[in-house]
């Protein structure tokens, strides 16, 4: 099981950076753009996506179905970004939420289709094997889980929020939190720089102007 969970995390991280690069350069081609762009930060992302995806049927699936579930994770994630930049204002900067919860959510249901007890005896088949009750218990999980994940998010922002607070102001966003919380930059200060004079031109060999530089010490 665990060789297969490899061979099933390398090929899913895989097939879900390959659908993302081709979905960039066709998006980034229909707005107009010569050559697609393929965002680095993005492709990353994409890795991170099939890694998660894979994640719940790493040792269930045989490697055809990771590579499926990776195509499908990072397909749905890029288009779910996309619509959340342009519908949704929402303040998630890492796109945390849509790489590894919906990710999650994604890998969750698809072992519930795909898993199968020739590949490992200790579960059942999934959905597409003659088992689609499996599928349901997924979703079953699904739900518990976000319920559980909600509860204790709130139960840890409410009073944070309702005390010290749990966003900072638009002047300390633009500032930094490098600055503002830890202090390792201070904008506020301007920059000590030592000035530099132009003396006058003086005539020099070969009746060439050459103007001397000298700094000036504070």
């Amino acid at each position: 099981i665990a060789s297969l969970a490899i061979v099933n995390t390398n090929v899913a991280a895989a097939s879900s950076m390959v659908i993302w690069i081709i979905l960039d350069i066709i998006l980034g081609k229909a707005a107009g753009q010569s050559l697609g762009v393929v965002s680095i930060p993005g492709t990353c992302s994409a890795t991170v996506v099939g890694l998660v995806v894979i994640t719940p049927g790493a040792g269930y699936v045989q490697p055809g179905y990771a590579l499926l579930m990776g195509l499908i994770g990072g397909f749905i994630v890029h288009l779910s970004l996309l619509g959340k930049k342009r519908f949704f204002h929402v303040d998630d900067s890492l796109d945390v939420f849509s790489c590894h919860g919906l990710g999650g959510l994604i890998g969750t249901l698809l072992t519930g289709l795909f898993c199968q007890t020739g590949v490992s005896s200790e579960i059942t088949n999934g959905a597409l094997y003659g088992n689609p009750i499996q599928l349901w218990y997924q979703v079953a999980g699904i739900l518990i889980a976000c319920a559980f994940s909600a509860t204790c998010t709130a139960a840890i922002l409410l009073p944070m929020h309702f005390t010290i607070g749990i966003r900072i102001s638009r002047v300390q966003q633009i500032r930094g939190l490098d600055n503002v919380a830890h202090g390792v930059i201070d904008c506020a200060l301007p920059q000590q720089k030592r000035p530099v004079k132009l003396s006058a031109p003086r005539q020099d060999r070969g009746n060439l102007n050459i103007a001397t530089v000298s700094l000036v010490t504070p």
